[in-house]
């Protein structure tokens, strides 16, 4: 498929876990696959990893107005100034310079009855405490 709509020769490597964290850490690949999942409901989970200095940023890739925008938008009171440096850090990391290609994401899914369960809500941790879900018409015990 990449040679077909990229025209890029693409030669796949399966290799041992350690040997795998070991060509990231040393920056000893072309093209690697990683994920990440949210730590906490906040955009800054997927943009802070790819400052300079983060032990998870495994790409080499460095921009000083990157890592700017990021310390401005973490110090930021104003939630609609806050939001737009964090866009304008997207926009750098995934638009004009594109160190990573965020291919796909992972979806959780749950399944119950809105009319019998509450308590459960979509969230990007896809966290659900079990002390908040009850039956409808049931209230929870306090343990």
């Amino acid at each position: 498929m990449w040679r077909k709509e990229l025209g890029v020769h693409i030669e796949l490597r399966q290799v041992e876990w350690k040997v795998y964290l070991s060509a990231q850490a040393n920056l000893d690949y072309d093209l690697t696959r990683s994920s990440w999942i949210a730590d906490y409901n906040d955009p800054n989970t997927f943009l802070d990893m790819w400052t300079s200095n983060n032990g998870n940023n495994r790409t080499g890739w460095k921009n000083p107005k990157y890592d700017t925008l990021l310390e401005d938008a973490n110090r930021q009171t104003d939630l609609k100034k806050r939001a737009n440096l964090l866009v304008q850090a997207e926009t750098i990391l995934i638009r004009d310079q594109l160190p990573i290609v965020p291919i796909y994401y992972w979806v959780g899914i749950n399944f119950f009855k809105t009319n019998r369960i509450t308590g459960i809500y979509q969230n990007v941790v896809d966290e659900h405490p079990l002390s908040a879900i009850h039956r409808i018409g049931v209230q929870p015990t306090g343990r």
